[in-house]
């Protein structure tokens, strides 16, 4: 009965307005967007709807369990203060990829199953890219009993984590070919709510800087540096988009969170969680911006 109380309150708060919560990529970084939503809820804010790629994906998936924002990222908190490396990969290289993932998915079970609901009472739209396609998908994973492969698929960070299999198709991180989920994430506001469309997106990186790479030492640290390569042709596309409302009609309002700096801890160390948390629950910087 709670739930459905639950969704009837977001179905009428839809049609007058419409919050989303989006949160990028960014593998260990991701702690810093958990800080910020923590910071956010204690301003009392609320969203109707939750987006995440990679590592963004978890935490909306993991948040969007509660009915409850408080307590929804207090667990947050909970998972990435506690996270080790031993709880998302082992070394265990094969021929289509440096890291086995299964621990990973072991994370994303345990932390469904323990959380208030047995499926998402948030619509939660996570992003993947095809393998075979290249194409960027969006899962709406509001009441799917088992999201773990979605999950799995959207964080698995090619080269490093092997692709997932989900209805006889393979699936590498989302981060691949869209770091957020921004105008996606908009149009399925407004084929909910009338007006006030509003969106806070958190980057776990800082648009205005590129991030540094050195000459790798193994193939781990080389698989990293492309990924840095990629998360700086973001930031001029994340640029762009969020700048492009001089002359047409404004959709949407949106408040953008990043870190003062790029976080200086590689993505794949999850040992740090604690110390980006903070970063995220008491240093951030935000601005606001329309979408045309």
């Amino acid at each position: 009965m709670k739930s459905i109380i639950i969704l009837l309150t977001l179905f009428l708060s839809f049609t007058n307005s419409c919050r989303i919560l989006s949160l990028s990529g960014g593998g260990s970084h991701g702690a810093f967007e958990a800080g910020v939503i923590e910071s956010l809820v204690n301003q009392n804010n609320s969203w109707q709807v939750l987006a995440g790629v990679s590592a963004g994906s978890l935490n909306a998936a993991f948040f969007g369990r509660y009915d409850d924002p408080f307590n929804a990222s207090q667990h947050l908190r909970d998972i990435w203060e506690n996270l080790d490396n031993r709880d998302v990969f082992k070394i265990r290289p094969n021929k289509l990829n440096l890291l086995d993932s299964s621990p990973l998915k072991e994370t994303i079970k345990k932390n469904l199953d323990i959380t208030q609901y047995t499926t998402n009472i948030y619509p939660t739209l996570i992003g993947l890219t095809n393998i075979e396609n290249g194409k960027f998908y969006i899962e709406n994973i509001l009441d799917q009993e088992n999201v773990s492969n979605i999950l799995l698929g959207s964080s698995a960070i090619p080269i490093v984590f092997p692709p997932v299999e989900i209805n006889n198709s393979y699936y590498i991180d989302g981060g691949t070919d869209c770091n957020e989920i921004i105008s996606q994430g908009i149009n399925y506001c407004l084929n909910e709510a009338e007006s006030n469309i509003e969106m806070d997106l958190i980057l776990s990186y800082n648009p205005y800087m590129k991030f540094n790479n050195q000459n790798p030492n193994n193939m781990i640290e080389y698989a990293e540096s492309v990924l840095k390569i990629i998360f700086n042709n973001y930031n001029d596309m994340t640029y762009k988009l969020l700048n492009v409302c001089h002359y047409s009609k404004k959709i949407a309002d949106i408040n953008l969170y990043y870190p003062k700096e790029n976080i200086d801890v590689s993505i794949l160390n999850f040992k740090k969680g604690k110390e980006i948390y903070n970063l995220g629950l008491d240093s951030y910087i935000v601005e606001h911006h329309q979408y045309c």
